[in-house]
């Protein structure tokens, strides 16, 4: 089971939780889900796949033109849904839930059937039921994914990372990773939501590019890559303030043309 990006093997949760993004996980959610197994005298399993690991899988299976014209589209989708008050993440989930949403409804779909599989040893029997508080859409989705006869996931495979992204031509560069590094940190990092929060940086995020670096380049080259990174996040955020605006200025003008265009109140 994995929360946050800890590996729990206990019943007990650790004295200070905090969730990567409130999208995937809130107190309401835990609350729901803790009162319906004390009425019910059930076990919990709380779980869902390592958030490094899931931007580590990301980025290394798309291109960086594809993830940069993904962040386009995002943020100018934000911009037209701000109304609606969706984050940057769920509206990327919205959006691109093959690259955003489809590592974790695998990932889930075998916790479920190790679950299945474990309770069943301990009880002598196969569980018939399972209660899934889950969203983003995955309700549909796992289910879709567990009842495939002809594939099974395995938590292991699920948290393999791929090479880094490459074609005939070439591999990705360190500085190419660093770039998809910023994308997603500005994406599914809630807390950095302008320039002024850049000491909102996920620790995960700086680690992930030393550890990068370290084994390209050397470690005398990590300072200058760390300040690429800010640079390009800098980039980012002032690139998604642009294209949410574009998004809302579309949203105001089909408000305004609905408007015009509405029948008379008689």
């Amino acid at each position: 089971m994995c929360i946050r990006d800890r590996l729990i093997g206990s019943q007990q949760l650790p004295e200070t939780f905090n969730t990567f993004n409130s999208s995937r996980l809130s107190q309401s959610l835990l609350c729901l889900a803790s009162m319906w197994a004390s009425r019910n005298n059930t076990k919990v399993a709380l779980a869902d796949i390592p958030m490094l690991t899931y931007r580590k899988i990301i980025a290394n299976s798309f291109s960086l033109r594809e993830l940069q014209n993904m962040f386009d589209t995002i943020a100018i989708e934000h911009g037209h849904m701000m109304i609606d008050r969706l984050s940057l993440y769920e509206t990327a989930v919205r959006c691109f839930p093959d690259a955003f949403l489809f590592f974790s409804d695998k990932y889930m779909t075998a916790v479920v059937d190790r679950l299945r599989e474990t309770f069943g040893e301990i009880n002598n029997a196969k569980i018939k039921k399972l209660l899934l508080f889950c969203g983003c859409g995955q309700t549909k989705s796992l289910r879709h994914y567990i009842e495939r006869e002809n594939y099974k996931y395995t938590i292991e495979n699920c948290l393999r990372i791929p090479r880094r992204y490459e074609t005939l031509l070439r591999r990705e560069t360190v500085d190419m990773l660093i770039e998809k590094v910023a994308i997603l940190e500005t994406i599914m990092n809630p807390r950095l939501s302008n320039e002024a929060n850049l000491l909102s940086i996920q620790q995960d995020s700086l680690d992930w590019i030393k550890d990068e670096v370290t084994i390209e380049l050397g470690v005398d080259k990590i300072d200058m890559r760390i300040m690429l990174f800010r640079d390009l996040l800098q980039k980012y955020l002032k690139e998604k303030e642009k294209k949410e605006k574009v998004g809302h200025d579309k949203r105001i003008t089909e408000l305004k043309g609905k408007i015009l265009n509405a029948p008379p109140i008689i």
